[in-house]
This record gives structure tokens, C-alpha cells and sequence, in this order.
């Protein structure tokens, strides 16, 4: 039975004080201006640039870790409600209510079945462009918080947790002679306090897919075969060893029909004979000689014979005209089309490829329970002049609590569907925030590069396999949960840092500044992640035995030196050659103390060893009266450090 977490109810203060405080750092990578960085980016030397690249792609590695694997893995683990709350918000896993339908090559599908298989359709805010691309599965779980944010006729409905991002579009003059929209993402809950009611908001409906030619005499041909043509009764001619026709009939009154079905045949060469009529018989038969390869499974399913992924924009507005001489209308000197099918998945097929094209539309269920002979419709109204839907008709209202699921794509934005027409959303931001960083600054080349060479890195991967394999340990050892909250704190107070490094020695020179803004509120929320999960990994031993926390204790030490002899292979490939390298490992023996003291255990290099360039120790702290060091604990392998209440200035760095 699942259960809404109860506030009221307390076991462990540190949860609600945790809580609290990662609800108030909240923030979006969108907020950072980035793109101010180009022209520091520009000046930096090809190593600078290259070292830049490789850090980031290294960073988002371990954060990807960390929200799909880390933070997940570690919920099973928890005690109460509320600390399952906050590892839920570790992850970052704001999320769709299960109904929601996600687009993928084959069609519609709910977000609750999508598998790390499937592909799914994805928005590039900054381009309108959509594509598809594989999704990180995030673990569902229960929402407290949800609302809907909806028209009254379920045009652009979206179910969402409060914490969810929600793509909005304001003109960036607010006049009506302003032609100008700017995309942002909003949280549900804010919502509640913007004026939907004005006319210079929108929600995009769609986006269009890539460029590239249009639809063939071939596809318009298998667009009038689904329509009017029947396979009933027809078996594959055999012309060849290997090829073939197979015959599909037609039956019609209307010349403009037969004339459309003629000028295709003959455009494609697909041979159409005519057939007899019977005596009385008003009506023109006709056989259409179908290649076998243009066949499909003859069930007439759209997704048979095309797959959305690989269609272009034109492609689609192509079927959606052609669509009009066949089973859908356009009133004349219209700019709708009006589509009707007794099929559920041509139905959305259709609607597919209308938001790929651009366009707006709608679809409604007609039911017809007359008697079991007849079928229930779907009609679809595809507005060609609209790709949005105005803010004005959209309500936003809480509704009941319910299991809510997620994905991450690239771009951070998805094409939905929960209702009768499609809405762009926004999705989990894992990794968003480092990757943010340098697709903002490098070409397309220089990134899938990078990302080529973290995946042949020995040393990236090593230490992501370290962790990885403490995460998804599965054994009835009483430790084992202790192991993976150790391996939890060990990645967001050390391994995290020999990144963080790079960008704050940069903005010591007055370099990618931005960028280091953005890196200390990475900063402040692992700062967060590492205390808590300290705090709970020593909360916890109160149970184990004396001889358990000093196993415990001599495998957290093992790990860390494993951990500490890669990152510094690690760190010699990426510092050396700028000389950097002995300044950088003192960095990590810094962090690796402060690691070990969040845990509960003494620090493990001595502080003569530890001391760090002034100008990153400033970067990291611009006030620099920060010690960095607010959350650390010591004692025994079991006693808690301390564990006062910590206030604004202990999380400001």
C-alpha cells in the first residue's frame, strides 16, 4: 500500500532540516548565463580547452551515476519515509503521472512501460527541432505534491509532481506588436503565481522534426492503400526467386479519388488495372500491383511501413496533405485537416506526424456502442498554422497524490501526451547542469569527442566501476547498506572534487566565470548530499556490533586508498602537462579527509599535505571565510560528529 510521507510526524530532525535545505538551493542551469563565458572560452589555449571538455564529460559520468544508480539504490536502504523523501530528492526525480505517453519511432507509448530499450522523442528548446533518442529510466516513486495543469477541453494536459519543470514561452517584449518568444522552464508549483490569464504566454504544443525530402509516390501510394484499399482475399504473385506483387483492391464513386490513385501509380510505375463491374454496380473497381517490399504486414498500420525516426518535416507535412485526398478533409481554403480512423495506433501515428510537421492538433474519442459490429473513432483536428497553445485557456489545480515516473533525454525536454493533444515538457536534469556547460561553449564535434573519450578513459571508468559496483550489490550482509552509503559520500565528497578543481582555478584567473558560479552550486548541493549521507551512514551503526563498525571501518579505508591511487592516475592525465598536477593532489587529499570526517572517521593524510593554491581555496569560497570543512565530524567509527543545526552561512560557498 503506498502512503503520502507525513511532515508531522518526525523521527530524525536531520531529515526535515536536510530537507529544507536542499528545497531552498534549489536552482536550474538555465539560470546561469553561460553563453556570457564564450569569448573567455575563445581565448583559452587547445590544452585549456581540452582539459575543459574532459573534466565536464568526466562530471557528468558521476552525476549520471549518482541520480540513476546512487541516490536510487540507496532508497531500499532507508529507514523512514522522510529519508526516502530525501534521496528521492537527490535524485532529482521530479516526474509524469503513469498515464502520461511519451513518442517513440513506432508510436505513442505510456511513460510507465518505457524501457531502456525504446527510444523516445525529444524538444531542443533552443532549436524547436525535435529527434529521438535513448532515455535514462529514473525509478518511479510517490509524489506528495502533484498538480494539473490543463485546458478545460484536455488540450496541453500534463500531470507532474510539484518540483517538475514545465516549458513555458513568454514574448520577450511584452507588446502585441512583439513577434519574439523566449522559452523558459518553471516549476509546477510556480505556476500557481504566474498570470496565465496574458496573452504574452504560450505552451508549445510541438516542435518539427529534421530537415529532409519529402514523402515518395511510393508512401502517398500506402497512404491511400490504408485508407480505401483492401488486402482481403489477395496472395503474393510471384514474378522473380525473391520478388513479387500482391494485389490490393479498390472500390470508388468519386472521380477525384480515381484520378489521385492513377497519377500515383503511374508516378511510382506500379501497374493499376481496372476491373469489372457487375451489372448495376455504379462504382469503379480497381487492382493496384503492390511491390512486395512495399507491402508491410498488410494490416494497414502506418508504423508497418514507416518509423517516425526516420521522417522528415516536409515528410510529415506531406502525409497530412495527402491524408486530405483520402481518409481525412480539409472545408476549403481551410487551415485544418480533419482526420478520422476506427484505429487507435493510425490514430496516432497521425497525431505523430503532425507534431513532427509543426502543426497543433487534437483528438477526441467518439463511442459508438450502437451494437458489437461497430467501433469506437478517433477524430483528429491538425491546426497547420499553430504549433502552440495560448496560456490563457490553461488551469493549473492540485490533485491527489499518486506514483509518478521519469525519463532524461539530452535536451532535457519531451513530447507528451496525456489528454487529447500533445505538450511539450521538461524532464529529469541528472546530468543537465555539467553537460549545460560545454555544449553552451563547444561545437557538436568537440563534445561527442569528449564524451568518445570518457568512455575509453581506464581511469574514469575504473572509479565509476568502483561505485557502481557498491551500489548494485545485492548480499544479506548486514554491511552491505553501510557499503553503499559509504561509496555514496565517498563519490559526492572526493571523487566529484578532481573536476572541480579545473573550473575554479580558471575563475582564480578571471576565466569562464560563469561557469565556476555554476560549479560552486554543484558545490553547495553535494556539500549537502555528502553531510546527509555521512550523517545517516554513522546514524546507523548504533545497531551493529563493535567488531561490524571496525570491518566497516578498515573497508571504508580500503576503498578510499583504491579510489585515491586511481584518481591520482586519473589526475596526472588531466593536469600534468598544464602543471597543475601536484597542486590538484593536494586538493584530493584535502577532500579525502573531509570524505572520511563525514563518516565519522579521522582524516587520513596529514594537513601539511593538504594545503591547496590560495586562488582556488578563494574561488571555491568567494568570501572566503568559508572553511569548507562546517559539516565535518570526528570520533570513533560509530559516533556521530557533530550534529548541531547548520544555518545559511554553512551551505554559502
Amino acid at each position: 500500500m503506498l502512503e503520502a510521507v507525513n511532515w508531522n510526524r518526525i523521527e530524525d530532525e536531520k531529515d526535515v532540516e536536510i530537507w529544507n535545505r536542499l528545497t531552498a538551493n534549489f536552482w536550474l542551469p538555465e539560470r546561469i548565463p553561460l553563453s556570457n563565458d564564450r569569448q573567455s572560452w575563445d581565448n583559452l589555449t587547445d590544452r585549456e580547452r581540452l582539459t575543459t571538455m574532459h573534466v565536464f564529460t568526466g562530471l557528468t559520468l558521476l552525476d549520471t551515476i549518482q541520480g540513476t544508480i546512487g541516490a536510487v539504490n540507496l532508497i531500499p536502504d532507508s529507514l523512514t519515509p522522510h529519508e526516502e523523501a530525501v534521496y528521492t530528492n537527490i535524485a532529482f526525480m521530479e516526474a509524469f503521472s503513469g498515464e502520461t505517453e511519451l513518442l517513440t519511432p513506432s508510436g505513442w507509448k505510456r511513460i510507465d512501460n518505457i524501457t531502456p530499450t525504446d527510444t523516445v522523442c525529444q524538444y531542443d528548446p533552443e532549436t524547436g527541432q525535435m529527434s529521438f533518442a535513448a532515455p535514462t529510466i529514473v525509478p518511479s516513486h510517490f509524489a506528495d505534491e502533484v498538480y494539473e495543469i490543463a485546458a478545460n477541453n484536455g488540450n496541453a494536459r500534463q500531470i507532474v509532481s510539484g518540483g517538475h519543470r514545465v516549458y513555458l514561452e513568454e514574448k520577450a517584449k511584452k507588446n502585441n506588436s512583439c513577434n519574439e518568444w523566449v522559452g523558459k522552464f518553471i516549476e509546477a508549483r510556480d505556476l500557481l503565481s504566474v498570470n496565465l490569464k496574458s496573452s504574452h504566454r504560450r505552451f508549445r504544443s510541438t516542435g518539427f522534426a529534421a530537415d529532409g525530402p519529402g514523402m515518395t509516390a511510393e508512401d502517398r501510394l500506402k497512404v491511400a492503400i490504408q485508407a480505401d484499399g483492401s488486402f482481403s482475399g489477395s496472395s503474393p504473385r510471384h514474378t522473380g526467386e525473391k520478388s513479387g506483387i500482391i494485389p490490393v483492391a479498390f472500390s470508388f464513386s468519386k472521380d477525384r479519388k480515381i484520378e489521385r490513385l492513377r497519377a500515383l501509380a503511374d508516378e511510382a510505375g506500379w501497374e493499376l488495372r481496372v476491373r469489372e463491374s457487375r451489372p448495376g454496380d455504379h462504382r469503379t473497381h480497381l487492382s493496384l500491383r503492390v511491390p512486395l517490399e512495399h507491402a508491410g504486414t498488410r494490416d494497414k498500420k502506418f508504423n508497418g511501413w514507416f518509423s517516425l525516426d526516420a521522417v522528415s518535416a516536409a515528410w510529415c507535412r506531406d502525409f497530412i496533405e495527402e491524408s486530405a485526398h483520402w481518409d481525412a478533409h480539409s472545408p476549403e481554403d481551410s487551415t485544418h485537416v480533419v482526420y478520422t480512423t476506427t484505429d487507435e495506433e493510425n490514430s496516432g501515428f497521425y497525431v505523430a506526424a503532425a507534431s513532427l510537421a509543426g502543426y497543433r492538433s487534437r483528438t477526441t474519442r467518439r463511442v459508438d456502442d450502437r451494437s458489437e459490429t461497430f467501433s469506437d473513432s478517433w477524430v483528429t483536428n491538425v491546426t497547420m498554422t499553430k504549433s502552440t497553445v495560448g496560456a490563457p485557456s490553461i488551469q493549473v489545480r492540485r490533485v491527489e497524490p499518486r506514483q509518478v515516473y521519469c525519463v532524461q533525454v539530452p535536451t532535457t525536454a519531451l513530447l507528451t501526451r496525456n489528454g487529447e493533444s500533445p505538450v511539450v515538457s521538461g524532464n529529469c536534469v541528472h546530468a543537465k547542469s555539467y553537460s549545460s556547460i560545454f555544449s553552451t561553449l563547444a561545437s557538436t564535434q568537440q563534445i561527442d569527442e569528449a564524451f568518445a573519450w570518457s568512455r575509453a578513459n581506464p581511469y574514469l571508468q575504473r572509479k565509476a566501476e568502483l561505485v557502481v559496483g557498491n551500489y548494485l550489490e545485492q548480499s544479506d550482509d548486514p554491511l552491505t547498506p553501510f557499503k553503499r552509503k559509504a561509496a555514496s559520500t565517498l563519490l559526492e565528497s572526493f571523487m566529484f572534487y578532481s573536476g572541480f578543481y579545473w573550473p575554479l582555478y580558471l575563475s582564480s584567473h578571471a576565466k569562464l566565470t560563469n561557469a565556476a558560479d555554476l560549479i560552486r552550486l554543484i558545490i553547495r548541493d553535494e556539500a549537502v548530499h555528502g553531510y546527509y549521507i555521512g550523517y545517516k551512514f554513522q546514524r546507523g551503526q548504533e545497531v551493529l556490533t563493535e567488531a561490524q563498525r571496525e570491518d566497516l571501518k578498515a573497508w571504508v579505508y580500503d576503498l578510499l586508498l583504491e579510489l585515491y591511487d586511481n584518481e591520482e592516475q586519473y589526475t596526472r592525465e588531466l593536469y600534468t602537462e598544464l602543471g597543475l598536477n601536484d597542486d590538484v593532489e593536494a586538493f584530493l587529499r584535502y577532500n579525502a579527509n573531509k570524505a572520511l570526517m563525514n563518516l565519522g572517521y579521522d582524516p587520513l593524510f596529514p594537513p601539511e599535505s593538504t594545503e591547496f593554491n590560495p586562488g582556488v581555496r578563494t574561488s571555491l569560497s568567494p568570501d572566503a571565510n568559508e572553511n569548507h570543512d562546517f559539516f565535518s565530524g570526528s570520533g570513533s567509527s560509530y559516533v556521530i560528529g557533530k550534529a548541531e543545526e547548520t544555518d545559511d552561512s554553512d551551505w554559502d560557498f
